[in-house]
């Protein structure tokens, strides 16, 4: 029959014997199909030495090929039900079982399934994407391709996606290659000729089975249960092979990619036979190999490269041989309790090659560093690790011993049967103690390890620290290694590797320093506000005018007509009624700035506001005097940390006008009220410490102003001074080991101003005027211009200075303003003001109202 179509639905039991449903049957050693094709509910036979040419098995689909029946191509689609045991359900699939029954050629796409079994036999088989492939029950294929996407557990075991499955005693492939998302499980006692592994595909050995040589292309296998290897294995191109507990392999070979991310890697828990290692390859394992060759460019890790992983021993059944070049890892608790090892029961060929330490020192808990006690950290330095013996001998040497810590040397020791590894500390500065100390220990002391030992803690605190440069971070490294061995923050420092970068600016507590300056700096806020009331008080240029009494304000001028044109210039800023006696004003500011980092302390963000409001009048018929109150709120952002203070001000202020010539003075009273925030980073530590504390600032002022009228503005040149002195009150931050402590303190700055106002009135209407305003001077500071703060850590140690960022000792002040006159009585202004410096630029807005009665 050249071609034939089964369809209709046919019952089917679940142990693949048809029910009532339609079939066709061919069986007799002479009958044939050239072509057949079964649909969903059809079912086609082929038994009995019956053949059949081409079948194509499609969704809900049967195909049964026994007792001696012979198909030649088969291809199997569909979605088929397949159970978590490998077995498949009432979905379609093509099933051939019995002893001489085979198929030539199979091929199992998405959802199909094709059982080999009972001694039947299957030629080369390719599973796509969700195809099954079970061979069990003595059946063999001679040659299995599987593809596709496959979900794999962490067990290693295959889920519902593709794969092919070969289990039972005598069940066989002969060859397999799995690709890019299949999967191959060998168990239960089958077995496998030659599998190849490429990228992306998967290989588990389990429970029995055996294959008997694996190349692993970029792909992965896994070899565990009693599982068995018993060729060779090679593992190229990035390719990862992993003898697990309870497994075996034979000799294995590792070769590396064209990049890093080729490198191949082998785990050894189990048993394997002769490794090498050839360039880029990777050898971890706490397991037994046979002989170990590791060539330049090879490494060999005892235990793993886990940081948490235990420190094991691998042991080498044969000789070890470590080519020039090569390198062997090694892994040492910084407890000082154990290490990783390789034993080797033959000899030991050293060639060259290098010893590359690593240290274990993490809590597995928290993922920080773990903390030492005193003991563990000497014991650390004490302590010889015999990190490779060797039963026959020792021939030859390792080229070096690679650093792994900033701060500590590793060095090797050689016996005749064993390689042992110290430690001693590296960039020691000698001093007077230490060598006083060494020398009255040595008549008691026989051994020069004990030696070292006794001279720890004073060698330890002169360490030179490779990551503190700037003067802060040195004084608080400095600190650090006073603390004592048995100090989470000095372990921080002394087990730190290379390439690692310790924070200590933010260990320093420099923005409580900084925030000094800006305390200081924020006090000239406020009595700016109050001398600003004086010369308009006294009608000052750059504010709006507001005379203030009978004898200074201006009436009829009794030269009339004939008077100096620079008089009649500046009728709008010399109002001719007589004052009020008693004036009420306001002013609210909000000012922003930046600091950039001087190389020490870092830059900062700094945002303030606030309102002042006073009440002044006259007394002694030519001076001024008033009260003022106000309140500010700061906010200081930078390095990690944040500070937020609210400040209470009072005042007394006043002033008086001679001729041209006007006098101001006054004092603020302020107090501060502080919380901070600071973060911590250093190392593995990571914290958060706040404090809350109290500061007090007072401020003397005045200023000395000459007015001189031209017939286009109004000029005035002044000279200011202002004394500030700051009392900070001791605190203790409270968060964790990093906490600060300080002292209570006192900071003092003196600052001059000398500069030039003018300003110019213009008439508006009939009731109002608008004066414009202008400013430029340059202040220079005196005293703390770098405020710099005392620090301890709270868990102990010695006290450390830190700087601030510096207040500008010389800076440029601009500002540019408009005043209204509304009616007789009231005025409202807007000010900009500016003081740019090298290493501070602030910009504030002021708005102000006066009231006078």
């Amino acid at each position: 029959m050249k071609d034939v179509t089964v369809n209709g639905v046919t019952a089917w039991s679940g142990d693949a014997t048809g029910g009532v449903g339609g079939f066709a049957l061919i069986f007799d050693q002479k009958s044939r199909i050239d072509k057949g094709t079964v649909n969903l509910g059809g079912f086609l036979a082929v038994a009995e030495g019956a053949t059949a040419g081409i079948v194509t098995v499609n969704n809900g689909g049967k195909l049964i090929v026994t007792t001696e029946g012979k198909v030649e191509d088969v291809t199997v689609n569909g979605v088929t039900a397949w159970n978590s045991e490998g077995k498949g359900g009432i979905g379609g699939f093509a099933n051939i079982f019995g002893e001489k029954s085979r198929i030539d050629k199979g091929t199992v796409n998405l959802g199909g399934a094709l059982g080999v079994a009972e001694g039947a036999t299957a030629g080369t088989v390719t599973v796509n994407n969700g195809g099954k492939l079970i061979v069990t029950t003595e059946g063999k294929v001679e040659d299995v391709t599987v593809n596709g996407v496959t979900a794999w557990n962490s067990e290693g075991k295959g889920g519902i996606g593709g794969f092919a499955l070969i289990f039972d005693q005598k069940s066989r492939i002969d060859k397999g290659t799995v690709n890019l998302g299949g999967a191959l499980g060998v168990a239960e006692g089958a077995t496998a000729g030659t599998v190849t592994v490429n990228n992306g595909g998967k290989l588990l050995v389990t429970t029995e089975g055996k294959v008997e040589d694996v190349t692993v292309n970029g792909g992965i296998a896994y070899v565990s249960d009693q599982g068995e290897i018993t060729g060779e294995s090679t593992v190229d191109n990035g390719g990862r092979f992993a003898v697990l507990a309870g497994g075996k392999a034979g000799n294995i070979i590792l070769n590396g990619g064209p990049s890093a991310a080729n490198d191949s890697y082998a785990l050894v828990e189990g048993v394997a036979g002769d490794i090498t290692i050839n360039r880029k390859g990777h050898l971890f394992g706490w397991g037994t190999v046979g002989n170990l060759l590791a060539h330049a460019g090879g490494e060999v890790w005892t235990g793993n490269n886990d940081v948490n992983s235990k420190l094991a021993t691998l042991t080498a059944t044969g000789d070890a041989t470590f080519d020039k070049g090569s390198i062997f890892n090694v892994q040492i608790a910084n407890d000082g309790s154990s290490n990783s090892k390789l034993a080797i029961k033959g000899q030991a060929n050293l060639l060259g090659g290098v010893v590359n330490v690593r240290s274990e020192g993490v809590d597995e808990t928290t993922g920080f560093a773990r903390i030492l006690s005193e003991e563990q950290v000497k014991n650390f330095f004490q302590k010889r690790f015999d990190i490779l013996t060797a039963e026959k001998g020792i021939k030859g040497k390792f080229d070096d011993v690679v650093p792994h810590y900033n701060y500590i040397t590793p060095l090797l020791a050689y016996t005749d049967k064993t390689v042992s590894l110290g430690f001693d500390l590296t960039e020691t500065a000698k001093t007077e103690a230490a060598d006083k100390l060494a020398a009255e220990q040595a008549a008691a002391l026989a051994e020069a390890e004990h030696l070292k030992i006794v001279a720890l803690e004073e060698r330890v605190k002169n360490l030179v620290l490779v990551d503190a440069v700037t003067l802060n971070q040195k004084s608080t490294g400095h600190a650090v290694l006073q603390l004592g061995l048995g100090n989470p923050l000095l372990q921080t420092v002394l087990f730190s590797k290379k390439g690692e970068v310790l924070h200590y600016d933010t260990l320093s507590g420099e923005a409580h320093a900084s925030l000094r300056g800006t305390l200081l700096q924020d006090a000239g806020l406020v009595s700016g506000a109050a001398s600003e009331r004086v010369r308009a008080a006294f009608d000052g240029v750059a504010v709006k005018a507001a005379p203030v009494a009978t004898p200074l304000a201006y009436g009829p001028d009794a030269r009339g007509k004939n008077r100096h044109s620079a008089d009649q210039a500046f009728d709008a800023t010399t109002p001719a009624p007589v004052a009020s006696t008693v004036a009420l004003w306001g002013q609210a500011y909000g000012g922003w700035s930046h600091g950039s980092s001087d190389g020490n302390a870092a830059a900062y963000n700094r945002n303030t506001g606030g309102i002042v409001t006073g009440m002044d009048g006259v007394i002694a018929d030519t001076w001024r005097l008033g009260v003022l109150a106000g309140y500010g709120s700061t906010s200081l952002h930078g390095a990690g940390s944040s500070t937020s203070v609210d400040s209470y001000q009072l005042g007394v202020y006043g002033g008086t006008k001679i001729d041209a010539l006007r006098l101001s003075l006054g004092t603020v009273l302020a107090h501060h009220e502080i919380d901070s925030r600071r973060k911590v980073s250093f190392g593995s530590l990571q914290e958060t410490d706040t404090a809350g504390y109290s500061a007090n600032t007072v401020q003397l002022f005045g200023e000395a102003a000459y007015r001189i009228d031209t017939p286009y503005a109004a000029l005035e040149p002044f000279a200011a001074a202002a004394y500030t002195h700051l009392k900070t009150d001791g605190f203790t931050e409270t968060g964790g080991i990093a906490a600060l402590s300080a002292p209570s303190s006192s900071t003092d700055l003196t600052t001059t101003t000398l500069g030039l106002r003018a300003s110019r009135a213009f008439t508006i209407g009939n009731a109002a005027s608008l004066t414009a305003r202008g400013m430029a001077g340059w202040r220079h500071a005196y005293g703390d211009v770098t405020p710099q703060a005392q620090f301890a850590f709270a868990s102990g140690g010695e006290s450390f200075d830190v700087n601030g960022l510096p207040v500008a000792a010389d800076a440029a002040l601009v500002e540019a303003g408009l005043a209204f006159d509304i009616g007789k009585a009231t005025t409202i202004g807007l000010t900009y003001t500016g003081q740019f410096s090298s290493q501070v630029n602030d910009n504030s807005v002021k708005a102000d109202l006066t009231v006078r009665f």
